[in-house]
């Protein structure tokens, strides 16, 4: 590709992140990824790859210990850049492009434990209970015959294992 442009690592952007989107949401043991923009002189997005991008992201209270960031080049101007936190904190995330940091540097993040589930992950509350009428499930299920809880093919039953706490179908996530 040959081509005029020249990156300005002051135009370049993550996008969809402003500060507080970045603040909140980011889980420990949850991937993270975002999109950089990179711009040129004139703020027009690049159109190609082959652009030196690096991250540096450390917790603040552990400074002297980065935590690895992947960036894959898009080839067409963005970069994909993905990490997974290993525990609660808060992170500063340096960007740099062609060796200069970009803007709104640092970036910082902070990193939640996952609600605990209080439930049980379950098929259906009539499975999990050996067939108790008293059982409950937060998924909305149902059952004729003075159940409280779901059981396979009852209207509102999710169709899929969940959470019988807060309905939820993924087993590694938070309690809603």
């Amino acid at each position: 590709v040959v081509t005029t442009q020249k990156v300005d690592p002051r135009n370049c952007s993550l996008d969809n992140c402003s500060g507080s989107a970045l603040a909140q949401g980011l889980k420990v043991h949850r991937r993270v990824e975002m999109t950089l923009v990179t711009k040129d002189y004139e703020g027009k997005p690049m159109t190609h790859g082959g652009i030196l991008v690096e991250g540096d992201l450390r917790y603040r209270d552990e400074e002297n210990r980065p935590v690895t960031v992947a960036v894959t080049d898009s080839r067409d101007g963005t970069y994909q850049l993905s990490f997974m936190p290993e525990r609660a904190g808060v992170m500063a995330l340096m960007i740099s492009v062609d060796g200069k940091l970009i803007e709104d540097c640092p970036y910082v993040l902070r990193i939640h434990n996952l609600r605990p589930h209080r439930g049980v992950y379950h098929c259906c509350s009539f499975c999990s209970s050996n067939g108790s009428k008293y059982a409950t499930c937060a998924c909305g299920s149902v059952m004729p015959g003075g159940y409280r809880g779901c059981g396979h093919g009852h209207e509102g039953h999710p169709g899929q294992r969940h959470w019988s706490c807060c309905g939820s179908v993924q087993e590694h996530s938070d309690c809603a």
